[in-house]
């Protein structure tokens, strides 16, 4: 548990940068996105026993290779999903190494040096936009490595949204559906990208969103492109269809009532309107899903342009003092909050730097194929 709270207060000291210089400090943002990286990809298989899905599907495709199996006929590439784009990735990472905790640590630099990228680009207070993604989505990077990746992928799209051009619009989100279906979320982006919606129309739309949630639409879309990583997880999801999810309802009711309350006030150019947008969806999308247990994942592809663009609301808000400190509240909410409803999942925080096991681990001693990695993480390359 320490570990988590030196990172929330490591973030929340790099908050307490002065708006004028956050964008200026670019060497001390590496420092900060480079350690909440470490922490992510040292990780012993901690999040959950989807890791360990992975794991197994990338240990198989290594030793395919090792053993002179063709590209095409390793194990990512015969699984039964259709993400090929996810299934190539492995394969390629399967040619650096055959370790699984080497896979997940190149995996999380990957991640987040393009994180580091796409704070620079789209926020001008890109440590504020780091808070937010981090109470908002860090832990899950710990997990639905498919889904990572095919939201760094889709996120590339957004220039080509506000500058019209849907040939490589819809060709990065392509790209993104071939690692994790969800990303198909992304593509409404291109037609509300230079919108401009009336405060008036806001409340309708996002009731029109909570209605239509309530229909068949919303199992479909979730049974389409919700796709988790097993049929277990899939059964779960649809289990629980009508026991309507409060904390969804919640936190598209926070973006709502922040956003609603200053709207008229903000300035926007192209880039940050269309980031409104993306907001505008995120929370749209949330109420539409709220009646399924892992319908917020169909919002996961909005994730970093929302927490890139909330600082720009929070810091126009000015003298409206409340609408920063409720919001960084909140955020901090919702980081304890998972932190603490995954439970044994993250705490005792261990690294694969050291051998063995924690001393309770379910998920290892129902989920682990290979005990060989508990004597010894680095026991093959």
């Amino acid at each position: 548990m320490i570990y988590y709270l030196i990172l929330a207060v490591v973030l929340g000291c790099a908050v307490g940068i002065k708006s004028k210089e956050q964008s200026e400090r670019k060497g001390l943002l590496a420092l900060v996105v480079a350690f909440i990286a470490i922490v992510c990809g040292l990780r012993d298989m901690l999040g959950g026993y989807d890791n360990y899905i992975y794991g197994e599907i990338f240990d198989a495709t290594a030793r395919d290779l090792r053993n002179g199996v063709d590209f095409f006929a390793t194990a990512a590439m015969t699984w039964e999903h259709s993400e090929r784009g996810y299934a190539v990735y492995t394969v390629l990472m399967a040619y650096l190494t055959s370790n699984r905790y080497i896979y997940l640590l190149i995996t999380a630099l990957l991640f987040y040096s393009v994180l580091y990228v796409y704070l620079r680009k789209f926020s001008r207070y890109p440590f504020i936009a780091l808070f937010f993604f981090l109470c908002l989505y860090y832990f899950f990077t710990w997990v639905y490595i498919r889904q990572i990746l095919a939201v760094l992928i889709v996120t590339a799209a957004i220039p080509y949204a506000v500058k019209r051009k849907p040939i490589p619009f819809f060709a990065i989100v392509a790209g993104g559906v071939l690692f994790h279906s969800s990303a198909i979320m992304f593509a409404p982006v291109y037609f509300v990208a230079n919108v401009k919606f009336r405060k008036d129309q806001l409340i309708p739309i996002f009731f029109f969103a909570f209605v239509l949630g309530l229909t068949p639409v919303a199992s479909w879309l979730v049974g389409t492109f919700g796709t988790p990583i097993n049929e277990g997880k899939a059964g779960e999801t649809m289990e629980y269809v009508g026991s309507t999810r409060l904390d969804y309802i919640m936190e598209a009711l926070f973006f709502i009532i922040i956003i609603y309350s200053r709207y008229t006030k903000l300035q926007l150019n192209k880039t940050t309107l269309c980031l409104m947008n993306i907001v505008f969806l995120f929370a749209l999308t949330l109420l539409m899903f709220s009646r399924f247990m892992n319908g917020g994942r169909l919002t996961w592809c909005y994730i970093i342009a929302a927490s890139c663009m909330m600082p720009e609301v929070l810091i126009q808000a000015g003298k409206d003092v409340w609408i920063k400190w409720v919001s960084y509240v909140i955020m901090i909410f919702l980081y304890l909050r998972i932190l603490s409803a995954w439970g044994y999942q993250l705490s005792p925080y261990k690294t694969f730097l050291t051998n063995g096991v924690r001393a309770y681990d379910p998920i290892w001693e129902q989920y682990e194929y290979d005990l060989r990695y508990a004597e010894d993480k680095l026991y093959k390359w």
